[in-house]
């Protein structure tokens, strides 16, 4: 089977679009005794429209779209995130210092449960032990 390359791809979807149009405007043309034929060029729309469907599934990424992805997951490598808050910390200015920072006072941190629990148990003992 033949590799589709996307000018294959672009000229299959030029020709489905050419036909829907095409059956489209025949069925703006007859009338309604040939009932049959409008059923058929239907039928024939319909297929044209899952054969776009499927064209642009499978269609050869262009160039701009390559550089939008590679755009977006530069950005993505340029940031670095709180995994238990989601905010968002610049690596090239930064390195990983603001996020150290930032985990230290996340009130999303597990650490966070942790550190009111000791608080809570110190007071009891400060009651039980003055």
């Amino acid at each position: 089977m033949k590799n589709l390359t996307c000018y294959d791809l672009n000229d299959i979807e030029e020709e489905a679009k050419r036909n829907i149009a095409e059956n489209q405007r025949i069925r703006d043309l007859t009338d309604r005794s040939t009932s049959t034929q409008i059923d058929k060029s239907l039928d024939q729309i319909r297929i044209y429209r899952n054969i776009l469907t499927l064209v642009a599934q499978y269609r050869t990424p262009t160039r701009k779209d390559l550089e939008r992805e590679n755009a977006e997951l530069c950005k993505k490598l340029n940031f670095t995130y709180c995994a238990y808050c989601g905010k968002t910390f610049p690596t090239e200015t930064s390195g990983t210092h603001d996020i150290t920072e930032h985990i230290k006072t996340c009130p999303d941190h597990p650490m966070r449960a942790l550190e009111r629990q000791n608080a809570a148990l110190k007071r009891v003992l400060s009651v039980l032990y003055p």
